[in-house]
């Protein structure tokens, strides 16, 4: 946790797949982290949020596991032909 940047907000979700962990499982270490954060049941909701809230100069990371970029990618690439 100590590598997470200061003056960030954090959106953490389970992916959807059954070894995925939920973040409530490690809140504590978030806490203790003393980070902002928000805890969701899907990577899709946390993108969501986190789309609604980040402004123009700012910049959406998603990262963590190759399931939970491939969840968002499932979602939301759009591929043109």
């Amino acid at each position: 946790m100590a590598l997470l940047p200061e003056n960030s907000e954090f959106y953490f979700a389970k992916p959807s797949i059954n070894r995925g962990r939920h973040p409530e499982d490690y809140e504590n270490l978030l806490q203790e982290a003393k980070i902002f954060y928000k805890i969701f049941d899907s990577v899709q909701e946390a993108y969501l949020s986190a789309k609604q809230q980040c402004t123009n100069e700012e910049m959406i990371f998603i990262g963590g596991s190759n399931f939970v970029v491939g969840e968002f990618l499932e979602k939301n690439l759009e591929i043109s032909e």
